[in-house]
């Protein structure tokens, strides 16, 4: 055969490539959604043994609050540095 292949074994090796590449795929997506699975699990478990721990923690770590006599909060300085502050940067102004 000295010419071109006729256009049916090109069509048949394009589908038997696609067939191949599918069940590839198939196999390939269950395994990663089985890992997501057992990631998911050991990070719920993980999160789970430390909430645990931090909420033994936070029993024995603060004692049973002590009443205090009735105060007035202290009073609140306007000229205070911020705890907390947002920098938002504006739109681009024109060249």
């Amino acid at each position: 055969m000295t010419g071109p292949l006729p256009v049916d074994v090109w069509f048949y090796g394009h589908v038997l490539a696609a067939v191949a590449v599918s069940i590839w795929l198939r196999h390939g997506e269950r395994r990663t959604w089985a890992a997501a699975r057992r990631a998911a699990d050991t990070l719920v478990r993980h999160w789970r043994r430390l909430l645990a721990l931090l909420a033994e923690w936070s029993d024995s770590a603060h004692p049973d609050p002590v009443a205090v006599g009735d105060t007035d909060p202290p009073a609140v300085s306007a000229h205070l540095p911020l705890r907390h502050s947002v920098v938002r940067r504006g739109p681009p102004l024109p060249a």
